[in-house]
């Protein structure tokens, strides 16, 4: 049913005022693309993508098929979160949704943030779970990208680790990795920030 209504709208809805204006932001050279304020992770992979056709139901149907690749995943970071029951009702609720389809067909950030915030969800219960590694790398790898993706997306990094510090005896053996860690993440963080912050200044006073 998802892909039914995802479909129609690919096809069926031209391409909108602040999609023409992402599409616009991609078409800057790569080099540029890596410094710029707005989803360098998403204008990257839409430039690549437009490099094939500019088409909008092309277009569209990057934003598509990274929501599905989404919604395959969102069911075990479901169970995880609310248990087996609570999972089939949760899906169906999420992929009818009309807003969440209009966003995860849209050309814009919206389906690629959707992703990396379910795999960092994810890799985070199973490092929980198991205490492997792999999950660690794979959550940090996935925390890395969501910052490029949407600065805001920080707040999901502070709020597993509020969980962590709220669960530290209980997961007490995942306490040292986990907090080692933060280490990029934040890092990042930070230089994205910087980054910002001086550009905002640099604005300010050349308006005096």
């Amino acid at each position: 049913m998802f892909l039914v209504l995802a479909a129609l709208r690919v096809v069926g809805t031209p391409l909108d005022v602040d999609g023409a204006v992402v599409l616009t932001r991609s078409e800057i050279p790569l080099g540029d693309i890596v410094l710029f304020p707005y989803s360098p992770a998403y204008l990257l992979l839409l430039h690549l993508w437009a490099g094939i056709s500019a088409a909008v139901p092309w277009l569209r149907l990057l934003s598509l098929g990274v929501a599905v690749g989404g919604l395959l995943l969102a069911p075990r970071v479901l169970r995880g979160l609310g248990g087996t029951h609570a999972c089939g009702g949760a899906v169906w609720i999420l992929a009818l949704s009309p807003f969440f389809v209009e966003q995860m067909v849209a050309v814009s950030p919206s389906s690629l943030a959707f992703l990396v915030v379910v795999i960092e969800l994810l890799c985070f219960l199973e490092y929980l779970r198991a205490g492997e590694a792999r999950w660690l790398l794979g959550w940090m790898a996935a925390a890395l990208v969501s910052l490029l993706v949407h600065g805001g997306l920080y707040y999901l990094v502070l709020s597993l680790c509020l969980g962590m510090t709220f669960y530290r005896t209980r997961y007490f053996g995942r306490q040292r990795w986990w907090w080692l860690a933060q280490l990029p993440p934040l890092g990042l963080f930070v230089l994205l920030s910087g980054a910002q912050f001086e550009r905002f200044v640099v604005q300010r006073v050349s308006q005096i």
